[in-house]
């Protein structure tokens, strides 16, 4: 949704919401938690993940644009943009897991 307005003459202000939703996302949960006891469910491997459907992502944004036109074609831009995007999932591969070699998954 967008709301423009001239403000002055050969100025205008613009202002944007953006948003968007996903549901019943994959994620990748890893099974192999320590328990509260400290111990893991799976001792001989350090991660053990399964395919699950669930998850959820949200992105928010607020975008605000002001121009002023000149004369002879110049002209003055200036935007900015507050975003939020929020997930309950991580994204896959885990960068701190990306030099490990498979057998340490």
């Amino acid at each position: 949704m967008s709301v423009e307005r001239v403000i002055h003459g050969n100025t205008s202000l613009r202002v944007s919401y953006i948003a968007s939703r996903a549901n019943q996302l994959t994620w990748s949960p890893n099974l192999n938690q320590p328990l509260p006891g400290g111990s893991k469910p799976f001792p001989a491997w350090s991660h053990v993940r399964s395919r699950s459907a669930g998850a959820i992502s949200t992105y928010e944004s607020m975008q605000t644009e002001i121009i002023h036109k000149y004369s002879r074609g110049l002209t003055l831009q200036s935007t900015w943009t507050w975003a939020r995007n929020l997930s309950d999932t991580e994204s896959w591969p885990v960068p701190a897991l990306m030099g490990k070699s498979r057998a340490t998954r």
